[in-house]
């Protein structure tokens, strides 16, 4: 709130015609200089004539710090002779000389900061711009349409930290099997970000020639990790799913133990393997489930689970659970945004977030 005040007045003072701007500060010099007539110099006030060609200077530019100091000094000098004659005249010269000088100095350093902080804000500006561009970017490849099929039901909600994040999904029909993969790239912002990218890109390909879920991490393990920062990793969960009988394979990396919810009851899906990046040559396992029409699948990053509380504790286990199961009785549709407005009341997200929610509707008999 402060900043947007001083913000509204810095643009505000700006926005006035610099003759006019000019005028103004002459008259208050003509002001300072009758107060230092009338107080007899009983009242220093130099220190405003000092602020003066300050303000003059950051808002007019050097060439209004010369004339402000100019006419102070002249105004300053007169009011302080005419009010007591006896002071040697020697005396008022060098005073109001060496006045002169440091008015002048503060002036000119408001000039130049002015300039720096005008530079900084271009500069920002810049930033702002590119990493906006960036966002728009990563907000379509992460707003792409969710595979039209009627045998499943999914929704998505997610959210970043920072203008760029670091978390990935991604969903995909490939011979009557859904394919859906979450992704959590370790770290925040616009190097999240740019990992993100590549991983999708690498996702992407690998996915089109193979079909187990743990061979199709080792691989992509493989092939990112030269590129990972020292200390960076990518935690990832992907499941293949049969949309004709809820059979389907899932293989996790180091991701956040997933939610099964049958019957209002959770099943955690652990992790099969170590993050993607860690180490070389990661082993990474499968392991089966069946999903019946009842039964719902929740993935998300670790996002959901960073929850700084009003009381600057981290949401538990238990409670975000409560969160979930109340939320798996909206319909799936519902749920993601559902699971963000209650963590939204219980905190603030200080990390990247991203919840996915799926079921089917099953058209073969399960066996």
């Amino acid at each position: 709130m402060p900043k947007r005040i001083v913000k509204r007045l810095k643009t505000r003072i700006l926005g006035f015609p610099k003759p006019a701007l000019l005028a103004g500060f002459v008259g208050i010099l003509f002001c300072l200089a009758y107060l230092d007539y009338t107080t007899s110099r009983f009242i220093q006030l130099s220190l405003f004539y000092a602020l003066t060609a300050a303000l003059a200077g950051w808002t007019l530019g050097s060439g209004a710090v010369y004339l402000i100091v100019s006419i102070s000094t002249v105004l300053a000098f007169a009011s302080d002779y005419f009010a007591d004659p006896t002071v040697p005249l020697g005396f008022d010269i060098a005073n109001h000389g060496l006045r002169s000088i440091l008015w002048t100095l503060l002036g000119l350093t408001l000039v130049s900061l002015r300039k720096r902080l005008d530079l900084l804000d271009d500069a920002y500006a810049k930033i702002r711009t590119d990493l906006d561009a960036g966002r728009n970017v990563q907000m379509a490849f992460l707003s792409r349409p969710i595979p039209e099929d009627s045998r499943a039901n999914v929704a998505v909600s997610f959210r970043t930290a920072r203008e760029l994040g670091g978390d990935y999904y991604d969903l995909r029909v490939i011979d009557d099997k859904l394919r859906v993969l979450v992704a959590d790239v370790s770290g925040k912002g616009a190097s999240a970000a740019l990992v993100t990218g590549l991983f999708g890109g690498i996702y992407s390909e690998l996915s089109r020639r193979h079909q187990e879920p743990e061979k199709l991490l080792s691989i992509l393990d493989k092939e990112i990790s030269p590129s990972l920062l020292d200390g960076m990793f990518i935690t990832a969960f992907l499941l293949v799913l049969d949309l004709e009988t809820g059979h389907g394979v899932y293989a996790s990396a180091g991701h956040d133990p997933q939610i099964f919810m049958r019957d209002q009851e959770v099943v955690e899906l652990y992790p099969t393997g170590l993050p993607v990046g860690v180490m070389d040559g990661i082993e990474i396992s499968a392991e089966t489930l069946v999903l019946s029409p009842q039964d719902k699948l929740l993935l998300f990053t670790d996002g959901v689970l960073n929850v700084r509380t009003s009381k600057e504790e981290r949401l538990t286990e238990d409670e975000f659970l409560d969160i979930v199961k109340q939320a798996c009785g909206m319909p799936v549709a519902q749920i993601p945004q559902r699971v963000f407005d209650r963590l939204d009341a219980e905190g603030a997200f200080d990390d990247d977030a991203l919840f996915l929610a799926l079921s089917l509707n099953l058209t073969k008999k399960q066996v």
